[in-house]
């Protein structure tokens, strides 16, 4: 099999749903910065809770903006503090209404003055 850390960007880029399903959580640790931020929005969906939290706060700040939005509710309600924490404002911006509502009080409160900042009328709303 090949090691998944030794992948180009575009070659994750191009890994079918089942082959991002089918990865583990070491596998994903093992992904670098610009291999995460090849990653698309329906990749991305296929992952599971053990899955999202192992993303490191690096790999989190790499999603690109139209990953980050496509995230369900549920991957977001299950992210760490440390990877809230590590959303960038400009990603935090793209969050849907529901994926705002799914943060708890505690980390709605350690939302960064940056990130609080990228919240949009709707998102508040939630």
């Amino acid at each position: 099999m090949t090691v998944i850390s030794s992948l180009t960007p575009n070659q994750i880029a191009g890994l079918s749903t089942t082959a991002i399903a089918g990865l583990t959580t070491t596998d994903i640790q093992s992904l670098g910065v610009t291999q995460v931020a090849a990653l698309t929005a329906t990749q991305v969906n296929v992952l599971n809770t053990s899955d999202i939290q192992a993303f490191f706060s690096t790999q989190v700040a790499a999603l690109s903006t139209t990953t980050i939005s496509a995230l369900i509710t549920l991957q977001i309600q299950n992210f760490l503090a440390t990877q809230i924490n590590a959303i960038t404002s400009t990603q935090f911006g793209k969050l849907t209404s529901s994926e705002i509502g799914a943060l708890n009080t505690t980390e709605l409160h350690n939302l960064s003055t940056t990130q609080a900042n990228a919240l949009t009328a709707a998102q508040i709303g939630s």
